[in-house]
């Protein structure tokens, strides 16, 4: 537990962000209650407006509206991530490959015991 009681908005994004989407999803009415609790039930659709440009924000469900952007907003950080782990990965095995001649197949086909490439592997018109 942080400095911050449990009725402090900083303590809230902390456990949302501790949840993630998934959790998020899954305990979204209590994080609404807990919401209502520390902001009341005010008029936010213009500082949501504000503070979320672009949003369509449900009057009806202000509060549910923020938690519903947060959940899809931490989903494309995490998608991000993970695509940047992807880019990673696949540049240091490009990096690999070029050190290695640039990406040519280092296997070579071994004679066979009579000492012939297979003829499988020879050129056609060879």
């Amino acid at each position: 537990m942080s400095d911050h009681d449990l009725g402090c908005p900083l303590e809230l994004a902390a456990r949302m962000d501790a949840l993630g989407p998934e959790g998020c999803r899954q305990n979204r009415a209590a994080l609404l209650q807990e919401m209502r609790e520390i902001y009341g039930e005010v008029e936010l659709t213009d500082a949501v407006r504000a503070a979320l440009p672009g949003v369509d924000i449900d009057p009806a469900d202000v509060l549910g509206t923020i938690v519903d952007e947060s959940v899809r907003r931490a989903e494309i950080k995490q998608a991000g991530e993970k695509m940047s782990q992807a880019e990673q990965i696949f540049a240091k095995h490009k990096k690999r490959q070029e050190a290695t001649g640039g990406g040519k197949s280092s296997h070579r086909i071994a004679p066979n015991r009579r000492g012939s490439v297979p003829s499988t592997c020879r050129s056609m018109d060879g």
